[in-house]
């Protein structure tokens, strides 16, 4: 019997606890324009982008100064393009009310 691996199932198990999130454009169209805008409002945020790049500066002078190993300089730098690509997909969530293109569709994304 062929069971595939649920990802859900292994990061349970690797964390200790389930993770659970939603498909924003599964919503209605104002739910999609809300979390459009607070994504928006987040992401652009002059708080949100000092304390990004606060904790960045914390990494490199941890990586600098204390690290004793490539693999502390490998998870440090892992830590960092995850705040990175955080802040990236927030600005990623696709505006509900711009019109998807369907033309040329074999263009890379």
């Amino acid at each position: 019997m062929d069971e595939k691996i649920k990802a859900e199932k292994v990061i349970e198990q690797i964390i200790n606890r389930g993770i659970e999130w939603f498909d924003y454009k599964a919503r209605d169209q104002g739910f999609w324009r809300s979390y459009f805008n607070d994504a928006k409002s987040i992401a652009t945020s002059e708080i949100f982008n000092n304390e990004i790049n606060h904790f960045i500066a914390d990494l490199m002078k941890f990586v600098t100064y204390e690290s004793d190993s490539f693999d502390k300089v490998l998870h440090t730098r892992t830590a960092i393009i995850t705040l990175e690509t955080l802040k990236k997909r927030l600005l990623e969530i696709e505006d509900p009310s711009k019109p998807v293109s369907v033309e040329d569709i074999y263009e890379p994304i």
